[in-house]
């Protein structure tokens, strides 16, 4: 199989495995109770990249990037004080210059540089999942160690050579496995295995190496009329097929300047799978020069195109999910 045909039929599987349900799963043999969990499986959730495995957009990027590895710090139930000081910590370290505000460069580079954690933690992620399922440590996976992984995971005993799917009670448990198998049978090598590249791809398709596993994805579902690029209409609505933009619909907006301003770089009108996958690299520089623009139309409320740390304040939702605008007032009068 080609290339191509293996990128197009690895994300079709890719989809239904994200559509797949989890379930706690265990044999007749083993009566204990416990919490089933998925970590050793592909995410179905990208952190840090504009689109999820399945090619739809990830509503979270903004935050992601801007948040980094501080993220988790701004879930739900955390201090809300502690929200404030945390969300001011990383305005200073945006601020490079140290002069109060932060220019569309200095947020670019920041976002650049939070991909680049990204990047380090899916990396962490597929390496420390490569040593657990590489049970006989020759530097390869084979599927019976991968699948006796998963297996653990649900918790379901006697799993160093299974095989038979029926010994498994969970429906959903084995349609994911299924899929997952047919996936693993295009990446593997003549012996069956994947070598930490591939296993790395298997569960990551979102680095730079494969994203055009993404882009081919995204291709299939909007290039409507076949020609192998993607007009405005195509690429804003996809299997909308509208013709017109509503300049009043903000997410509409910022898809007609994403196309005409950073995707369509020969300016022809049409945005080519080499043009979408430059654009959706991890490390684009023309990716994150847009989502730099992107955060200073949504936060710059005097228009002067830099963000003063009480603008990120007062638009903390935006950033962070979180409003934290009346907690900085608090803080003003404790202080």
């Amino acid at each position: 199989m080609d290339l191509l045909s293996l990128v197009l039929f690895f994300f079709s599987v890719s989809m239904c495995i994200g559509r797949a349900i989890e379930e706690t799963t265990q044999l007749e043999d083993d009566n204990e109770e416990v919490e089933t969990g998925t970590d050793v499986e592909p995410p179905k959730h990208l952190r840090g990249f504009k689109f999820e495995r399945n090619g739809e957009p990830n509503d979270d990027y903004h935050k992601e990037v801007f948040l980094g590895d501080a993220k988790e710090t701004f879930l739900d139930g955390k201090p809300k004080i502690d929200q404030v000081e945390n969300l001011k910590r990383i305005f200073m370290q945006v601020d490079e210059d140290k002069n109060g505000l932060v220019s569309l460069e200095e947020l670019s580079r920041w976002i650049l540089h939070s991909a680049q954690y990204h990047i380090q933690a899916s990396h962490k992620d597929a390496e420390e999942k490569f040593k657990r399922a590489d049970t006989d440590e020759n530097g390869f996976v084979s599927w019976p160690e991968y699948l006796s992984m998963i297996l653990a995971n649900h918790f379901i005993k006697r799993i160093e050579e299974v095989e038979d799917l029926d010994a498994i009670d969970s429906k959903n448990l084995k349609m994911k496995i299924e899929e997952l198998k047919a996936v693993w049978n295009q990446m593997q090598n003549a012996d069956g295995l994947l070598g930490r590249k591939q296993f790395y791809i298997f569960l990551h398709p979102e680095t730079n190496e494969s994203v055009s596993i993404i882009v081919n994805n995204i291709m299939i579902q909007r290039d409507l009329d076949g020609d192998e690029r993607l007009s405005m209409p195509e690429y804003v609505y996809g299997k909308g097929g509208k013709n017109t933009t509503n300049e009043e619909d903000i997410t509409i907006r910022n898809k007609v300047m994403e196309f005409l301003e950073f995707v369509d770089h020969n300016r022809d009108q049409y945005v080519t799978a080499e043009e979408l996958q430059e654009f959706m690299k991890v490390d684009s520089e023309s990716n994150a020069m847009y989502e730099a623009h992107e955060m200073l139309w949504a936060a710059d409320m005097d228009k002067d195109s830099k963000l003063s740390l009480e603008e990120v304040l007062q638009n903390s939702e935006y950033f962070t999910g979180s409003k934290l605008c009346n907690y900085e007032s608090l803080d003003h009068q404790e202080l």
